[in-house]
């Protein structure tokens, strides 16, 4: 009978390490633009649709200390002012010592190697995470991958176009799946001008141009209300109101103003108890002009 106990529990051992390693296959890792190289290393994991990478191995391609507590099982890791740190088989994840999120899945030993859950750890340190399905690749990018300021991506692309009297001059800096682009969008005349600049090296990513059936009327300054200039942390506020949160409650915080459809708009995005929320509020009067609550 306990051998056959001991049978049953060893074939399920093996299928479970198959199903690790077959979650495992072919799945990349890219930290600012850079492969990580897993060679003679565990292997990322998928484990219940959560990617699991070697702690050390990712967080310092990231550019981050890391250190590790071996009498309390927590891996720690500092970058851009933050530590976030996550003990093995734990899913609370601390932020500057705060347990500011949860995680779906736990910090595990794997083949003697320290697993993290790759996105809720480099999202709390300021990075931006995305996966591409058809690929396998997971590409993290931090903030220390913009090289390129707002002004110089916008001189790149008014110097490419050859305008010198551009209006409704409009860049955003976006994470794209493989690095930071800046989106740079203005008029000259009768012409609309988009383009994408690498923000790491300042390439021209691409370049179209168009005739412009309506020009915007808006400054390329904020818009200001009755009551004053709608500022980021009024948006903010106007969201957690709306809400029913404090600013204390929330993390993964993010903010960008946006001008779309001829409007200056806050996207706002943050996260609370495994919700992502995410926020369009007008940048003149402060109203919401769409909002979207999902799980994460």
């Amino acid at each position: 009978m306990k051998k056959t106990g001991f049978a049953a529990l060893s074939v399920l051992a093996v299928l479970l390490s198959a199903n690790i390693a077959a979650a495992a296959d072919n799945i990349r890792v890219v930290v600012n633009n850079e492969a990580v190289d897993f060679s003679g290393d565990q292997p990322p994991v998928i484990i219940n649709g959560r990617t699991l990478v070697p702690f050390r191995a990712v967080f310092e391609k990231m550019g981050a200390s890391v250190s590790w507590d071996s009498s309390a099982e927590v891996c720690s890791a500092s970058l851009s002012g933050r530590e976030v740190s996550i003990g093995i088989g734990s899913t609370a994840v601390y932020v500057n010592g705060k347990n500011t999120v949860t995680s779906d899945v736990p910090a595990q030993i794997i083949n003697g190697r320290t697993m993290v859950p790759l996105r809720v750890l480099s999202e709390s340190v300021g990075a931006d995470v995305n996966w591409n399905a058809s690929t396998k690749t997971v590409s993290v990018a931090t903030a220390q991958t913009t090289a390129i300021t707002e002004d110089k991506a916008k001189a790149i692309a008014l110097a490419d176009a050859g305008v010198t009297d551009a209006s409704n001059v409009y860049v955003k800096l976006d994470r794209e799946r493989y690095g930071n682009v800046y989106d740079v969008k203005f008029y000259s005349g009768s012409t609309e001008y988009e383009y994408e600049i690498d923000a790491a090296t300042g390439k021209i990513l691409s370049a179209d141009r168009e005739k412009a059936d309506n020009i915007p009327l808006q400054p390329d300054t904020p818009s200001v209300s009755p009551s004053g200039t709608v500022t980021a942390d009024d948006a903010l506020q106007r969201a957690l109101a709306d809400a029913g949160l404090q600013k204390s409650q929330i993390s993964r915080y993010k903010s960008e103003r946006d001008f779309d459809d001829g409007r200056e708009l806050y996207e706002i995005e943050f996260y609370y108890n495994g919700m992502e929320y995410s926020y369009e509020i007008s940048a003149s009067d402060g109203s919401i002009l769409s909002k979207e609550i999902d799980r994460d």
